[in-house]
Protein backbone atom coordinates (compact mmCIF):
# COMPACT_ATOMS: atom_id res chain seq x y z
CA UNK A 1 0.00 0.00 0.00
CA UNK A 2 2.87 2.13 0.85
CA UNK A 3 4.34 1.54 -2.13
CA UNK A 4 1.74 2.78 -4.29
CA UNK A 5 1.57 5.47 -2.25
CA UNK A 6 4.81 6.70 -3.12
CA UNK A 7 4.87 5.53 -6.09
CA UNK A 8 1.81 7.78 -6.79
CA UNK A 9 3.68 10.58 -5.42
CA UNK A 10 6.66 10.30 -7.45
CA UNK A 11 4.88 10.54 -10.64
CA UNK A 12 3.05 13.22 -9.46
CA UNK A 13 6.36 15.25 -8.79
CA UNK A 14 7.88 14.43 -12.50
CA UNK A 15 4.99 15.69 -14.04
CA UNK A 16 4.38 18.56 -11.73
CA UNK A 17 8.56 19.37 -12.30
CA UNK A 18 8.09 18.63 -16.05
CA UNK A 19 5.54 21.50 -16.21
CA UNK A 20 7.15 23.98 -14.37
CA UNK A 21 10.44 23.43 -16.22
CA UNK A 22 8.23 23.92 -19.40
CA UNK A 23 6.72 26.89 -17.80
CA UNK A 24 9.68 28.75 -16.67
CA UNK A 25 12.11 27.89 -20.04
CA UNK A 26 10.09 29.34 -22.80
CA UNK A 27 13.21 29.66 -24.89
CA UNK A 28 13.30 25.76 -24.90
CA UNK A 29 17.08 26.30 -22.96
CA UNK A 30 17.07 23.96 -20.62
CA UNK A 31 15.89 21.05 -23.11
CA UNK A 32 18.60 21.87 -25.57
CA UNK A 33 21.02 21.45 -23.25
CA UNK A 34 19.79 17.50 -23.07
CA UNK A 35 19.66 17.36 -26.50
CA UNK A 36 22.33 14.94 -27.93
CA UNK A 37 22.87 16.69 -30.83
CA UNK A 38 22.90 20.56 -28.77
CA UNK A 39 26.05 22.76 -29.72
CA UNK A 40 27.22 25.15 -27.11
CA UNK A 41 26.80 28.34 -29.12
CA UNK A 42 28.69 30.26 -26.52
CA UNK A 43 31.59 28.82 -27.12
CA UNK A 44 33.74 31.42 -28.68
CA UNK A 45 33.09 34.39 -26.75
CA UNK A 46 35.96 35.16 -25.56
CA UNK A 47 37.89 39.24 -25.51
CA UNK A 48 39.45 38.64 -28.70
CA UNK A 49 36.31 37.51 -30.67
CA UNK A 50 33.26 39.59 -29.00
CA UNK A 51 34.31 43.39 -29.38
CA UNK A 52 33.04 45.06 -32.73
CA UNK A 53 30.32 46.83 -33.54
CA UNK A 54 26.50 44.80 -34.08
CA UNK A 55 23.67 46.12 -35.55
CA UNK A 56 19.99 45.64 -35.15
CA UNK A 57 16.96 46.17 -37.63
CA UNK A 58 13.51 45.60 -38.58
CA UNK A 59 14.48 42.73 -40.55
CA UNK A 60 16.04 41.37 -37.39
CA UNK A 61 13.52 42.18 -34.53
CA UNK A 62 14.38 45.60 -34.00
CA UNK A 63 11.38 48.80 -34.93
CA UNK A 64 14.29 51.10 -34.50
CA UNK A 65 17.46 50.37 -35.88
CA UNK A 66 20.19 50.12 -33.43
CA UNK A 67 23.76 49.76 -33.38
CA UNK A 68 26.11 48.09 -30.02
CA UNK A 69 29.36 48.85 -29.90
CA UNK A 70 31.28 46.62 -27.88
CA UNK A 71 35.34 47.65 -26.88
CA UNK A 72 38.11 45.75 -25.93
CA UNK A 73 38.30 47.90 -22.85
CA UNK A 74 35.02 46.56 -21.94
CA UNK A 75 33.09 50.03 -22.59
CA UNK A 76 29.30 49.60 -24.69
CA UNK A 77 27.50 52.09 -26.53
CA UNK A 78 23.93 51.50 -27.96
CA UNK A 79 22.92 53.90 -30.60
CA UNK A 80 19.21 53.83 -31.44
CA UNK A 81 17.25 55.56 -34.55
CA UNK A 82 14.22 56.93 -34.18
CA UNK A 83 12.00 58.65 -36.78
CA UNK A 84 13.83 57.06 -39.85
CA UNK A 85 17.30 59.17 -38.28
CA UNK A 86 15.51 62.17 -37.08
CA UNK A 87 16.41 61.34 -33.09
CA UNK A 88 19.36 59.57 -32.01
CA UNK A 89 19.47 57.80 -28.51
CA UNK A 90 23.16 57.37 -27.12
CA UNK A 91 23.21 55.00 -24.63
CA UNK A 92 26.71 54.01 -22.65
CA UNK A 93 27.84 51.63 -19.94
CA UNK A 94 29.67 48.06 -19.87
CA UNK A 95 29.74 45.23 -20.88
CA UNK A 96 32.04 41.54 -19.67
CA UNK A 97 31.42 37.70 -20.14
CA UNK A 98 30.71 35.75 -17.22
CA UNK A 99 30.73 32.19 -16.26
CA UNK A 100 29.51 30.29 -18.76
CA UNK A 101 30.36 32.59 -21.81
CA UNK A 102 27.50 34.37 -21.22
CA UNK A 103 27.67 38.26 -21.90
CA UNK A 104 26.46 41.11 -20.08
CA UNK A 105 25.55 44.83 -20.64
CA UNK A 106 25.33 47.07 -18.28
CA UNK A 107 24.03 50.73 -19.41
CA UNK A 108 23.93 53.27 -16.68
CA UNK A 109 23.54 56.43 -19.11
CA UNK A 110 22.30 58.51 -21.66
CA UNK A 111 22.15 61.27 -23.50
CA UNK A 112 19.62 62.45 -21.84
CA UNK A 113 19.88 60.87 -18.09
CA UNK A 114 21.94 59.02 -15.56
CA UNK A 115 20.28 55.57 -14.96
CA UNK A 116 20.06 54.95 -11.28
CA UNK A 117 19.38 51.96 -11.94
CA UNK A 118 21.09 50.22 -15.26
CA UNK A 119 19.76 48.82 -17.69
CA UNK A 120 20.62 44.87 -18.18
CA UNK A 121 20.95 42.91 -21.40
CA UNK A 122 21.94 39.21 -21.20
CA UNK A 123 22.90 37.67 -24.32
CA UNK A 124 23.05 34.12 -24.37
CA UNK A 125 24.05 32.81 -27.56
CA UNK A 126 27.09 34.32 -29.24
CA UNK A 127 28.84 33.07 -32.44
CA UNK A 128 31.62 35.14 -34.46
CA UNK A 129 28.89 37.28 -35.84
CA UNK A 130 25.75 37.33 -34.36
CA UNK A 131 24.71 38.40 -30.57
CA UNK A 132 20.65 36.37 -30.49
CA UNK A 133 18.90 35.08 -27.51
CA UNK A 134 19.12 38.33 -25.48
CA UNK A 135 16.75 39.27 -22.02
CA UNK A 136 16.19 42.77 -20.84
CA UNK A 137 13.63 44.57 -19.60
CA UNK A 138 10.98 45.15 -22.53
CA UNK A 139 9.44 47.44 -20.58
CA UNK A 140 12.58 49.85 -21.35
CA UNK A 141 12.74 48.36 -24.70
CA UNK A 142 8.97 47.99 -26.04
CA UNK A 143 10.31 48.01 -29.40
CA UNK A 144 12.51 44.92 -29.55
CA UNK A 145 10.98 41.91 -30.13
CA UNK A 146 13.83 38.84 -29.55
CA UNK A 147 16.52 40.54 -31.21
CA UNK A 148 19.09 39.54 -33.10
CA UNK A 149 22.57 41.50 -33.21
CA UNK A 150 24.69 41.11 -36.24
CA UNK A 151 28.72 41.62 -36.71
CA UNK A 152 29.42 44.77 -39.09
CA UNK A 153 32.40 44.52 -41.06
CA UNK A 154 32.74 40.35 -41.49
Amino acid sequence: MYQTIVLGLGFLLIIGGGYLIKSIDKEGLIKQSFLKDSKVTNILATIETVPGTYMCNESLRCDNSRTMTLSPSGEVQILTSYNNGAELLNENGSWKIEQGGLISVFLTDSTTEHYEIPHLFLIQSVSTSTLSKISFDSGLYPDMHKPIFIKQGE
